[in-house]
This record gives C-alpha cells, structure tokens and sequence, in this order.
C-alpha cells in the first residue's frame, strides 16, 4: 500500500483485519467533527513510515470508536458534545455489517465511518466487535501515541484493555451512558466521561420528582439505599457474598415473592424507595433459590420486561415460554429452541463471559436435548446475568403491514402465522414453527448473512 490523500473530513487509518484464514491489509476512515486550522488535506504518513512532511494539529486529537453493539446512533451527537471538549473529534462505529445501510443516513450526517464485523460461528469465541475494536486502538497507539483513544460502549471487558493502553502509556478514556457504567470505571481506576442521553437521561433528581412528586433529597436517597440494602440483606435476599445495597436482582425478588410486582423496578434507585415501606413485615427467603431474568427488545427492555422464578423443577421451560418460545420434544418445539438460539447467539455470548459453561457444540437432532440440558444449568446458576431476547413479533408484524401482507400490525397471530407462511413460500422456503418463522424473516428483511441459514431454512423441493 502505498500513502494517498483525500478530502477532509477523512483520515485514512491501517487496521488489520482478518479474513477466512488470510491476514488482510484494509483501510477504514474515521471522520471528524472539524477541521483543525492548520490542516489543508491529511495523509497517512504512517503506511510509508514518514510523518515529518505531515503538519501537525494544533489541538489533540480524540479517535472514538463507537462499540455498535451496545451504542447506537440516537447517542452519536451526545458521545460527540463528551468528546469534543478534549480535542478534534474522530470517529468510527463498529458493528454488525446489516447496520451499515440500516444507519447510513445517521453515519453520513455525524461523518462517522462503518467498520463492518462479521459474526459467523462466534458464540463460544471472543466477542468479534471487541476484538475488531481493539486491534483498531493498537494499530492508532503504535501509529500515533499522542492520539487520545475514546471507546465508547458499556462493555465491561474495555476496562482492562483502558489499563493495558495506560501501561503502554497512552492516553485513553471510556465514553459511557450510565451512571453505574461511570462507577465502575472509577473503581477500576479507567478515566471516563458520562455522556447525556438525550430525551430518556433527565437525572435521578427530575425522574424521582416526576415519579414521587415531592422534591428529591440526595441526603435522603442515601439514607433509604442503606435502609433498603441492610433491610434486604437481613431478610435473606442478597447473599452471604453480595453487600448491603439495593441490587435490582434483589429488588425484583422482593417484589416477586412479596406479592408486589405492581411496584416500579426500573430504575433501581426509584425501586428502593418503593420497597422501603413494605421490609417490616416481609417475608425471609434464601436469594439462592430464586433468579431474576430480564427480557431485552433490540436494544430496550421489552414489555413485562422482568420475571423471578423459583429454581425448582421446569425452570428452562417456564423461562423459555416467559420469553416467547414455546418448547417441547415436538418438532415444533424443537425450532423454537433454534430461534431461541438464533435470536440468543449474542447474549449468550455475554452472559456467559464469567462463566467456566461450555456451549454444546452438537447440531441436527441431537442438538436439542444437549441445548435444553445446558439452559437448564445457564437459567437456573444464580451469579450469571440473565438478559434473553424475545422474537423480533412487533417489528416483523409492522413490516408486514407495511408491505401489505398484514392489515393491521394488531392482527391475531393467527392471522400473523398465515403472512409469514406465505412470505417464506414466495422465497421458496418451508414454514416451520411461529417463532423461527420471525427470525427468519427478520434475517431475510435485513438481509443478513446467517451461518445458520441452510439448516434452518430449508427450500421447497422444485417438481
């Protein structure tokens, strides 16, 4: 490769990336928010070893690399106002590579460049968007060690890599929405800057004075969380490992087995205050026989977005039915477990990321008695997070619509059942079970490359 110019806003940028089983060399750029003045065209002086006939900023500069799988472009313009006041912005999204032309307008509008990761096979290997990310922030640190790195995501796995850069002794910082992601990075000792969501981040003190309708006291709210954290601890609800404090975990079992699921859980802080008046009088119970589970649509919690259950005989189907898949032994109850699990290659990958369970590696029909017998130890291990997600129904039923083969998105699932039957048989494919036929759909709408696709989707034999 040799250097080459282009028009601002691009950088142009090496990043290796691997390909089948080939090293290839590519480029990616990575677009700015503005022009440092004493820039006319920039070059990569890094491809031909040579920096001297560069001019240099007269500012830092920021390269943010947006993880696509936890951040999406409804925060692009909050993570730039964060990064901004550190220097001239750059950035690059990185994510799955459908996102490319679902975001285009958005990418286009913040001159953010795409950074497409493939993600066949890779739900017992590292993440493949981590990976993607970090070899971009080694190739940026050993090309230009000034630069400042920005990750923004809510990933917890960039914390260490954040210590192995500072080891290195370059500069970098995580870009999170939360205040709980903020904490963690100040005790993992990662220099971080909280961006505001726009519209859904109006801070505690406002949600609490909307919710309760008296003013909030930070003082107060102190008081309550350690009130509520030993209240809980006493009764039996955080074990014998976890701290005194009010964990949604642990509210949600409160509110479960005292009969209180009417009370608001989200977010935690506004829970612990609805908890308080019921602790006297409560009921004890050990917190290892009861988990939590939380069902996520996209990327927001779905409706009846929470559910405790007793770890007792049936769980996985319980949880699974909770979920929106309706398992059994059946044939049809075989491909819900395979939507399940096409839907679920992603979460499994991250709720297991502490755990020492090994995926089941079978396929065919003896995949299924080993996936049930591996949910049944994941849905019933107290310690690992349980966020599932449900079948894509209402973004599949509004497309439906859309193309006329639903009148109305509110229509029966019968009437749903009998439009997917017929849009899988227009691409030659055989109906299977409700839930398989919206995954396959919404694979096929988005037109994503499925690793699964030729075992479930199997074409009608021609005549």
């Amino acid at each position: 490769l040799r250097s080459r110019e282009l028009p601002w806003p691009f950088q142009t940028l090496v990043l290796w990336r691997m390909a089948r089983s080939k090293v290839v060399l590519g480029l990616i750029t990575v677009a700015s928010l503005g022009r440092p003045k004493s820039f006319t065209h920039l070059r990569s002086p890094w491809l031909r070893g040579d920096s001297r006939s560069v001019a240099q900023p007269t500012v830092p500069t920021v390269v943010v690399l947006i993880d696509g799988d936890h951040i999406g472009p409804p925060w692009f313009e909050a993570i730039f106002e964060a990064a901004k006041s550190l220097g001239s912005v750059q950035a690059s999204c990185f994510g799955a590579p459908h996102l490319a032309q679902r975001w285009r307008k958005v990418l286009e509008h913040w001159e953010v460049s795409f950074e497409p990761v493939q993600r066949e096979n890779t739900t017992d290997k590292a993440d493949p968007n981590d990976l993607a990310i970090m070899k971009a922030a080694d190739l940026i640190a050993s090309a230009s060690p000034s630069t400042i790195i920005a990750i923004a995501s809510t990933d917890t796995d960039f914390l260490e890599y954040h210590l192995q850069l500072k080891r290195r002794g370059m500069s970098s910082l995580a870009l999170v929405p939360y205040a709980s992601d903020e904490k963690r990075c100040q005790q993992a000792d990662v220099p971080v800057i909280r961006f505001q969501i726009p519209g859904t981040d109006p801070g505690f003190a406002e949600a609490f004075e909307d919710y309760f309708g008296r003013p909030y006291d930070e003082e107060e709210a102190e008081a309550v969380y350690g009130k509520v954290g030993e209240g809980l601890k006493r009764l039996g609800y955080l074990s014998e490992m976890e701290a005194p404090f009010p964990t949604t975990r642990a509210l949600a079992t409160f509110f479960h087995v005292n009969e209180l699921k009417e009370l608001r859980l989200y977010p935690w802080s506004l829970a612990a205050f609805e908890a308080l008046p019921f602790l006297s009088g409560a009921r004890e119970v050990s917190a290892q026989r009861f988990n939590f589970y939380e069902a996520f649509a996209g990327r927001r919690r779905a409706q009846d977005a929470w559910h405790v259950e007793e770890i007792v005989p049936g769980l996985t189907t319980r949880v699974l039915d909770w979920l929106g898949y309706k398992v059994d032994s059946t044939a049809s109850g075989m491909e819900e477990m395979e939507a399940f699990w096409r839907r679920n290659r992603k979460a499994l990958r991250t709720n297991l990321k502490r755990s020492t369970l090994k995926l089941p590696s079978a396929d065919g029909p003896e995949a299924f008695q080993e996936r049930f017998a591996f949910l049944e130890q994941v849905f019933a291990h107290p310690q690992l997070r349980q966020q599932w997600r449900r079948p894509p129904e209402s973004e599949i039923r509004l497309w439906l619509q859309r193309k006329k083969y639903l009148k109305s998105p509110a229509a029966s699932k019968a009437e749903v059942y009998d439009a997917l039957c017929r849009f899988l048989e227009e691409r030659d494919l055989v109906p299977r079970s409700y839930a398989l036929m919206l995954c396959i759909s919404q694979d096929i709408i988005v037109n994503r490359a499925d690793p699964l696709s030729r075992a479930a989707t199997p074409r009608r034999k021609k005549k």
